[in-house]
């Protein structure tokens, strides 16, 4: 049996901009690099690098975005450590400005991506806070209730009951 969240659509759609954003940025860049004068021989080999680092740069932003621990504190550090030792040996090996220039679009671009997958990861967790404290849905979840209490009591059980890591254990009542 397939788990339910790998077929669920609604997911899967709020993922397609990630790609689809690195993609995009990839064609612009490589478009630009094939009408440059001079022309710039290779375009695809500088795109592939710029795109990937793009789409990282999208990927652990969006993640600590949506995080809902305190993974800053742990990603931040280890991206700005990714980021100095691709810069050290990179900008070590470049033998030219060209190269040099590059290095320093691949920082960019990651940074960049960074910036904007943290900003939607953190409106994506945003989102479902805002949803899960909604009227509407306070208001399922006390219908669910009630059928559940319908139905132990239907059984003969006890109508109240507590569940592990219930909003009513943490705030130490029993629930009515």
């Amino acid at each position: 049996m397939i788990p339910a969240y790998l077929t669920d659509w609604t997911l899967w759609w709020t993922l397609v901009p990630i790609p689809a954003l690195a993609t995009l940025a990839g064609l612009a860049i490589y478009t630009f690099l094939r009408f440059a004068k001079p022309a710039v021989t290779a375009p695809g080999a500088i795109v592939l690098p710029l795109t990937a680092f793009l789409l990282l740069g999208l990927v652990s932003g969006y993640l600590t975005g949506l995080s809902r621990e305190s993974a800053v504190a742990a990603v931040v550090p280890a991206v700005l450590t990714l980021l100095g030792a691709v810069a050290a040996v990179l900008v070590g090996k470049a033998v030219n400005q060209a190269a040099s220039t590059r290095v320093s679009g691949l920082i960019l671009l990651f940074s960049l991506g960074f910036l904007v997958g943290s900003t939607w990861g953190s409106a994506m967790r945003q989102s479902v806070l805002d949803f899960e404290s909604s009227e509407e849905e306070l208001i399922r979840r006390s219908h669910e209730e009630l059928k559940v209490r319908e139905f132990r009591e239907e059984l003969g059980l006890p109508a109240e009951f507590l569940v592990v890591g219930s909003t009513s254990e943490k705030q130490g009542s029993k629930g009515k």
